[in-house]
């Protein structure tokens, strides 16, 4: 037998027993916490399916009116913002478990042992089935508002043409720069919102033109002259390709050619060739700037010139100079 002292140097050893029941009450918390992960994913799931309800009436046919799909549009918008916050914190729950229970399992493992299967494959699929869920929704509510921005953009630069025609019908008959105009409106350096609104009482009938005109004003509640020439801005855009021209007769020379869907900004009022009887405008090519005139639509109907919504921004190679914008307009106005 070894001597005594050497024995007592040695680590006692932990009964089986105490090393089970260990392990089983490391695998009954992880099972445990398992279980609220499971609750919460519960949770989750029903917000989403709230989502999911708030979003079915986007995607009918036919559709709804603009003001109930952006509110619809909205309202789900927050009940999956709201899913997807309880679900980053079932994801960090997750996370725990995992973690717990493959520190569990390396511990079995050290004593020749394997835990029991536990749901975490399960609960981690379910959290990724609920996660796209709530992706669709948010791309359809994505797409929706970014819809209904772009048909209240449009409508508003509708408005804004047609104030710009009628401004444009003013300058052509009395024969004024943008300047005049602004200065015969307003009478001195700045222009009231009600001022404008008076003036174009009867040239624009729409009843939604005073928001147009606060848009104007911004929080200053006046409409200064640069603001002004803002408003008397009409973009076209190209439907066919035709050519830019040095005068108003159609026979001048050709400056250059312009592409299909190339965009031009119209300085004047629409006036007629006085010998080919067809309608013409003068415009500026927004991609080099040049300078001309340009036929709205041939003798036998065919359509060059269509208004546009207003670009984003302008670059540099597109020059915008108050003695461009303040150029006369060319005869009477008329709508295209």
């Amino acid at each position: 037998p070894e001597p005594l002292e050497e024995r007592s140097g040695e680590a006692p050893e932990e009964a089986p027993e105490a090393v089970e029941n260990a392990l089983e009450e490391g695998q009954r918390a992880e099972e445990a916490a398992a279980d609220l992960v499971l609750q919460r994913l519960q949770t989750v799931e029903a917000s989403v399916r709230g989502a999911e309800a708030a979003a079915r009436p986007l995607g009918r046919r036919g559709g709804l009116p603009e003001k109930e799909m952006k509110d619809a549009a909205l309202s789900a918008q927050a009940l999956a913002k709201a899913a997807e916050s309880e679900l980053a914190e079932t994801s960090s729950l997750l996370d725990q478990v995992g973690e717990g229970l493959e520190a569990g399992a390396e511990s079995a493992q050290g004593q020749g042992r394997s835990l029991a299967p536990t749901a975490l494959p399960q609960l981690r699929l379910r959290w990724s089935r609920l996660h796209g869920r709530i992706e669709r929704v948010a791309l359809m509510v994505g797409a929706v508002l970014e819809s209904v921005a772009w048909s209240a953009k449009c409508d508003l630069e509708r408005q804004r043409q047609g104030v710009a025609k009628a401004l444009r019908g003013v300058m052509g008959s009395k024969d004024m720069t943008g300047s005049e105009l602004f200065a015969h409106i307003a009478g001195g350096s700045e222009l009231a919102t009600q001022s404008l609104a008076d003036f174009l009482e009867t040239l624009v009938q729409d009843e939604k033109v005073d928001k147009l005109i606060e848009q104007a004003a911004g929080e200053a509640g006046k409409i200064t002259e640069e603001r002004f020439f803002k408003l008397l801005e009409l973009f076209c855009v190209c439907t066919k390709a035709t050519v830019l021209s040095a005068d108003v007769a159609i026979t001048s020379p050709v400056l250059r050619r312009l592409e299909e869907d190339e965009l031009v900004e119209a300085l004047t009022g629409i006036v007629r060739d006085p010998c080919a009887r067809i309608r013409r405008v003068r415009c500026r090519a927004l991609r080099d700037g040049a300078i001309g005139w340009v036929t709205i639509a041939g003798d036998l109907g065919t359509v060059y010139l269509e208004p546009c919504v207003a670009p984003e921004g302008l670059g540099a190679a597109e020059p915008r100079t108050s003695a461009d914008r303040d150029s006369h307009a060319v005869g009477q106005a008329e709508d295209p």
